[in-house]
Order: C-alpha cells, then sequence, then structure tokens
C-alpha cells in the first residue's frame, strides 16, 4: 500500500492544488494508488510501466501514483534525489521532491483542461477586449507561440509537448531559483497569470 507519510504530503498537495483549479478537481474521478482502481475506472487507465512513479489520463479523469514506488519512502526518496541531481527533474530541495510529483500530474491536467476547453470558455474572473481569458483563443496561440523544443526545464520535459509543460508546472511550485527562472517556466507562469485559474 501507500506509505502513510508519502500520503498526507501527496494528499496536502493535491487539496491545495485543487482550491487553485476547482475545475481540474471536478473532472477527477479518481485519484489513488494504482492497485485500487475501482472496476468502472480500470478501462481509462493505463497499466504502469514499473519505472513510471504516477500518471495521469488525458482525458481528465484520473491521477493514480504507482504503490510500488510511493509504498517504499526510503527508496522512492533516494530514486527522486538521484532523478533531481541527474537533471532527469528540475532542480529543487529535497523536501519539495514527493509533492512535486503530485503537482506534475495535476499540471497535466490543468494542460488537458486548457486544451479541451469549450469555444468562448472563460477562464478569467474577466475577460479583456483582445480576448484574453478566452482559453480557446488564448492557449492555441500560446502553443503556437511557444513550440515544443529540445530546450527543456528537465530530461523528462524533453519527451514531448505534455511532460515539458507538467515539469514546468512543478517546476513553478518546488523548484529552486535555477528551475523556476528556466525559460519554460517563466513562459507557463505567465500563461497561468494570462488564462488561469478561475
Amino acid at each position: 500500500g501507500f506509505d502513510l507519510g508519502l500520503a498526507n504530503i501527496v494528499g496536502r498537495q493535491l487539496h491545495a492544488l485543487a482550491k487553485e483549479w476547482p475545475a481540474v478537481q471536478k473532472q477527477l474521478r479518481y485519484v489513488g494508488g494504482n492497485r485500487a482502481i475501482p472496476a468502472e475506472m480500470r478501462p481509462f487507465i493505463p497499466r504502469f510501466k514499473p519505472n513510471n512513479y504516477a500518471q495521469a489520463t488525458r482525458d481528465g479523469r484520473a491521477i493514480s501514483f504507482n504503490v510500488s514506488w510511493f509504498g517504499d519512502a526510503a527508496r522512492f526518496r533516494q530514486q527522486l534525489g538521484r532523478d533531481v541531481l541527474g537533471g532527469w527533474h528540475p532542480s529543487m530541495k529535497a523536501e519539495e521532491m514527493v509533492a512535486s510529483i503530485a503537482s506534475h500530474e495535476w499540471g497535466h491536467q490543468v494542460d488537458n483542461l486548457l486544451r479541451s476547453a469549450p469555444f468562448g470558455a472563460r477562464v478569467t474572473s474577466a475577460v479583456a477586449p483582445s480576448g484574453v481569458g478566452h482559453v480557446r483563443e488564448t492557449y492555441p496561440l500560446w502553443r503556437e507561440r511557444n513550440p515544443f523544443s529540445g530546450s527543456a526545464i528537465s530530461d523528462y520535459a524533453r519527451k514531448n509537448e505534455f511532460e515539458a509543460f507538467a515539469e514546468s508546472y512543478a517546476a513553478i511550485r518546488h523548484g529552486d531559483s535555477a528551475a523556476r527562472s528556466h525559460p519554460w517556466a517563466r513562459k507557463v507562469r505567465t500563461l497561468l497569470a494570462e488564462i488561469g485559474p478561475e
């Protein structure tokens, strides 16, 4: 099962993120370990690769955590430390690493929400005459102006645009000053200031 100390860190982080992004929380149907997925959700949640810490579905319905990692706090923290030192994840203090995994997966769900927003959906409390605040107009324009490239915030972020967004989202919250000031983190922070959260 899930280590209670790690579960507490993840739970606190997800609670804080849900307050910030209630629309993401409304879409979620499952958050938990990968071994206790309800039968009705199993068709929507892909099987874990052994080295994956957690995963978010692209439809915004689930975030699941690999209890092979989250069940052994010492082993998990040690591997996360190696990942951060090796550049696989953005640079950050040791005490931020576990929460950063929850934020990374939440970042995927924010990205999913922004990609799937209905035409003209208002995300900000006020929409500027330019249309800023309408996700359907602003998010694709941001993507066009900020194409995915090999220059990413971490080695894992080089995988694709989805991981680049999620790694940058996590770095904004948990990264050290170098990670928070990385160009991708600044781009994502600027976008979120412009159109998100509700």
